[in-house]
């Protein structure tokens, strides 16, 4: 069990710093970033993320299936703020003219590292994560190597934002550590 490898109780994460699972990352996914995003229209990205080993906003949960049965064998180091949280208490103020939108009115995801399958997941809407353009991209945001994530498009739903993805090249504004 990977947990007590790392010297836990089965099943439990309390007090478990992304730092102690250093020693699992493989070298050339340390310098990546996880964290979320929301696709504001026409390839336009508002990136909030952080260092993967970030001690202030970078968590290890057990992996969640989709049935939502936690799964101690698999860790994972996700970004800890949610997209409700960051879009009233941040985005709303840094982009008045979002004023009156939700926080889940764009297409918006999400970028975290399973541990057990040491590759980073890029979660998103099936159409958005369709777009190579936006795959790439978000990829290079997250400093996330070629072989080193995976996509998952079962989550999020698409919003009416993808319809301007088209072909035209994507562009984000990026905050690192949540500042």
């Amino acid at each position: 069990m990977l947990i007590k490898g790392l010297g836990r109780v089965e099943g439990t994460v309390e007090d478990l710093q992304p730092v102690t699972l250093k020693q699992l990352i493989p070298i050339e996914l340390l310098n990546s970033f996880i964290g979320i995003y929301w696709h504001v229209g026409k390839g336009k990205f508002i990136i909030y993320k952080a260092p993967l080993l970030d001690a202030k906003y970078a968590v290890v949960e057990m992996g969640q299936d989709y049935d939502e049965q936690s799964n101690t064998d698999d860790l994972q180091i996700d970004y800890n703020i949610f997209h409700m949280d960051i879009w009233y208490e941040d985005v709303l103020k840094k982009y008045p003219e979002f004023t009156g939108c939700e926080f889940d009115y764009f297409s918006r995801g999400r970028i975290l590292y399973e541990v057990q399958q040491k590759k980073f997941v890029i979660y998103g809407s099936k159409r958005l994560l369709n777009s190579a353009k936006v795959v790439e991209f978000l990829a290079r945001e997250f400093m996330l190597p070629k072989g080193g994530f995976l996509v998952n498009d079962k989550i999020y739903n698409d919003k009416d934002d993808v319809r301007s993805l088209g072909e035209r090249e994507c562009a984000g504004v990026s905050v690192e550590d949540g500042e």
